[in-house]
């Protein structure tokens, strides 16, 4: 007999709590230094500035460097700290801070014209190809970050564990390649 496993997909900005929950496997997005968990690299993330095309063309200065393209604009965050940001720019001075509940807002506000975000990709390849968001600039970025598989040690051994991730990587491996 074949083994069977159920696939719940949920989201959320809270870490999963192996011990409280009966989760077997997550997909976390960081720099897979969790010593207590098993973490396999679905894929590395780059980073660079998006926003809307009538955001580019009303509020960003056109021939400057991309720091000085974003400086004194209104920047979107999941992190007051803007550590994304930071990572690019250690000493930007943002005009203002728009502190989103999630990734998936952070990219939404940028598309109405709310500000720019940092885009991560591959995660928000189609959006630039379908031309929802635009690049500042054709410089990616690689980042510390990636998206990781990860599971408790304890559980590398379980086959439908395995399976997950076999999955997951296929699953990654399906992100359409940034047209520039």
């Amino acid at each position: 007999m074949e083994p069977r496993a159920e696939l719940r997909i949920s989201t959320g900005t809270e870490y999963i709590n192996f011990d409280s929950n009966s989760a077997d496997a997550a997909i976390r997005f960081g720099t897979g230094n969790w010593h207590e968990l098993q973490s396999r690299l679905l894929c590395k993330v780059q980073i660079s500035p998006v926003c809307s095309e009538e955001y580019a063309m009303s509020q960003v200065k056109r021939n400057k460097t991309l720091k000085e393209q974003v400086e004194d604009q209104v920047l979107l965050t999941t992190d007051e700290n803007i550590k994304e940001w930071r990572f690019i720019f250690p000493d930007i001075k943002p005009k203002e801070i728009i502190v989103c509940d999630s990734y998936f807002s952070v990219i939404k506000s940028a598309q109405t014209g709310i500000g720019i975000a940092m885009g991560l990709f591959p995660a928000i390849n189609s959006w630039v190809n379908n031309k929802k968001l635009r690049l500042l600039s054709n410089q990616l970025f690689y980042s510390n970050s990636g998206y990781w598989f990860i599971c408790p040690k304890q559980s590398t051994s379980n086959p439908l564990v395995q399976s997950c991730y076999n999955w997951s990587k296929e699953l990654f491996q399906t992100f359409p390649t940034l047209k520039l």
